[in-house]
């Protein structure tokens, strides 16, 4: 479902950001890099809360606000999204998910009254690890502790709270390089777009995308990060919070140039008391729903994206 692995991304760029700026920051790597690997991979009882603002080349274009409750292998994730409509109106979709061990149960805003449900690979931590993610974890230790360095004053931090500042011009080239390497990973996971299919010398014009995220999925080819202003907050063996803004320069197939503009804030709370129950739908008030085919399906997408 689009708007899930979107939701997804979402939650990845908010700590993602919150795990390499941290690990830049200390004498010692460790407690940074072990509280967030920890929160995201290790941590079977925890709620996190946050909300991202998007806008392409000045225009505001979606906003999402999240809350999600990982509970051993029963999840919760919540999602509520604003995007403005052609006629200037405001549209809000989203969507449930529980998932209680390998069932899934989804509810979507715009099909209200009604649930599907399908299985999955039961997970009891916030991002699924694999192999490949393990060593990009271990790539951004590496990677944060040549670029801390560069950074000179731009950091500055205590034991507990950590701020970036960066400007037009004062990114380092290997932060830039890393940041496209560790986009395409996220975007391959949850989007299937595999971006070592793409030839480089590929060109396109750019038109006819349903939305502004899908255009910058597919039409983006290099990411450079003008500026930033981050702040994360850790407490004695996790994040606590997370937040800031980010000014990125994109790249599209036809040579232009677009600026992306992400606004975040997370917060991690209720560690070891999340609860998150057996799905009942009534408790939702919802019925599940009578099978639809993947043209019906797209049909319904593609209504509610206009």
């Amino acid at each position: 479902m689009m708007k899930k692995k979107w939701a997804a991304l979402c939650l990845a760029v908010m700590l993602g950001l919150g795990l390499c700026a941290g690990a830049a920051a200390e004498e010692s790597l460790e407690p940074w890099v072990d509280a967030c690997t920890d929160l995201l991979f290790r941590t079977g009882n925890v709620t996190l809360d946050g909300e991202a603002r998007f806008s392409l080349d000045g225009a505001w274009f979606k906003t999402a606000e999240g809350h999600y409750v990982q509970d051993g292998t029963n999840s919760l994730w919540r999602l509520a999204l604003t995007s403005p409509r052609k006629d200037g109106t405001k549209r809000e979709t989203g969507y449930t998910v529980v998932a209680n061990g390998g069932m899934v149960f989804v509810m979507e805003a715009f099909t209200p009254g009604i649930y599907r449900s399908g299985t999955d690979m039961a997970q009891n931590t916030v991002l699924r690890n694999t192999v490949q993610m393990n060593q990009m974890v271990r790539m951004a230790a590496v990677l944060a502790d040549q670029i801390r360095p560069m950074l000179g004053s731009r950091l500055a931090m205590t034991e507990t709270e950590l701020t970036l500042q960066l400007s037009e011009g004062q990114t380092p080239a290997l932060l830039d390089s890393a940041l496209n390497v560790f986009a395409e990973f996220a975007v391959k996971r949850l989007f299937m777009m595999d971006y070592d299919t793409v030839p480089a010398e590929q060109t396109g014009a750019v038109y006819g995308y349903i939305t502004p995220f899908l255009e910058i999925i597919n039409c983006t080819r290099e990411i450079r990060l003008r500026e930033t202003n981050l702040r994360m907050v850790k407490g004695a063996a996790l994040p606590e919070s997370v937040e800031g803004t980010a000014v990125l320069d994109l790249t599209y197939t036809d040579g232009s140039t677009h600026t992306l503009d992400i606004q975040f804030r997370g917060t991690v709370s209720d560690i070891g008391t999340s609860m998150v129950d057996k799905f009942d739908p009534a408790d939702f008030g919802v019925e599940p729903a009578a099978d639809t085919t993947p043209v019906e399906r797209m049909q319904e997408v593609y209504a509610v994206e206009q």
